[in-house]
């Protein structure tokens, strides 16, 4: 009976150890994904963004890559972006499918209503250039405080999601504009 206990725990360890390892393998396949440069402009002014590589879309929480964006940047170092304005995405390499998502975000990057409340951007595609005008989020309309005139007041998220192959990298840019 004693040898049958000591099999048994012996092949639950072995388990956990080759599901370890097993991990270990995904992690190191996912930092192998080559990145794809991408760089944002509206009129003149560069956006900051930030690169998070996954294999698939839930692999960072929605706010997450918000907040890892502004622990680098201060508020004020935030571009702020005139409703209307035109933004260009220039990828070095077009990935084979792409999804843009706006989301209204506090000063430390946590979203300020649900993720259900995100919008999709719809862009524009030429060759490796996507663009969209930066229009109002609804959702910025749901504030209690609501300033018509207040510059800048309202911080946006927006996250990219690209599929390259069998991988899925997204990247991450903070705006802050009007209301």
């Amino acid at each position: 009976m004693k040898k049958i206990i000591i099999a048994l725990i012996a092949m639950i360890m072995v388990t956990f150890i080759v599901s370890g390892c097993t991990e270990i393998e995904e992690i190191e396949e996912i930092e192998e994904i080559p990145v794809p440069n991408i760089s944002m402009t509206a009129d003149e002014t560069n956006i900051p963004r930030s690169v998070f590589i996954g294999l698939s879309d839930d692999y960072y929480d929605e706010d997450e890559v918000f907040q890892s964006l502004l622990s680098e940047y201060t508020i004020e170092e935030i571009p702020y972006i005139k409703l209307g304005e035109t933004i260009n995405i220039r990828f070095d390499e077009v990935p084979d499918n792409y999804e843009i998502w706006d989301y209204i975000i506090d000063t430390k990057g946590k979203l300020k209503y649900p993720a259900k409340l995100r919008q999709e951007i719809i862009v524009e595609m030429k060759e490796e250039i996507a663009t969209f005008k930066l229009d109002v989020n609804m959702a910025s309309l749901l504030s209690s405080y609501y300033d018509p005139n207040s510059q800048g007041a309202t911080v946006r998220g927006f996250k990219i999601i690209c599929t390259y192959g069998e991988g899925v990298i997204k990247y991450a840019f903070v705006l802050r504009t009007d209301n």
